[in-house]
């Protein structure tokens, strides 16, 4: 399923380093999607709906970005 969207590119963490202020040292990091969804209703295994009202975060699969020497 496609989902047309607009997000906004951020930062969460680098493993084991302190803030960064000039960008990301050379590597090669996974980079992840993510966007919250709204629910509005469940479809149980035995086929019955369910009406929600739940904000959830889901994750795309990870993609290697390299980043090389300036």
């Amino acid at each position: 399923m496609q989902v047309a969207a607009t997000g906004q590119l951020s930062l969460c963490s680098i493993p084991q380093t302190g803030a960064v202020r000039d960008g990301l040292p050379a590597g090669t990091y996974q980079a992840y999607a993510v966007m919250e969804v709204m629910l509005k209703e469940v479809t149980e295994a035995r086929g019955e709906a369910t009406s929600v009202t739940e904000l959830v975060a889901v994750r795309s699969n990870p993609v290697d970005v390299t980043i090389g020497v300036p």
